[in-house]
């Protein structure tokens, strides 16, 4: 009856409210999956697009301290060999 709530399943999820812009409910999601799956390097790029987007949205509302947090975050789970850039993101 219903889905089977694998992995899988979890990860449409989170895509899903990602693309529905419930940011911070596909951050919960993509947390706990990423625990589940650190091998997972389209699910780490996924996860990184949220913390962007949330430490967009932060600093758009004047929280760079939040932002910061957010795009901190981003650049230790970055993929790309120089995030640095993500940090300073926050203070452009």
């Amino acid at each position: 009856k219903g889905y089977k709530r694998d992995n899988e399943y979890l990860e449409n999820l989170a895509i899903a409210y990602h693309q529905n812009r419930q940011f911070e409910r596909a951050l919960a999601m993509y947390r706990d999956l990423a625990e589940q799956q650190p091998e997972n390097t389209g699910l780490k790029q996924d996860y990184t697009n949220v913390l962007l987007q949330l430490g967009d949205g932060a600093k758009q509302q004047g929280d760079a301290m939040q932002a910061m947090a957010y795009y901190e975050e981003a650049a230790n789970r970055a993929t790309c060999p120089r995030p640095c850039w993500l940090t300073k993101k926050a203070w452009a």
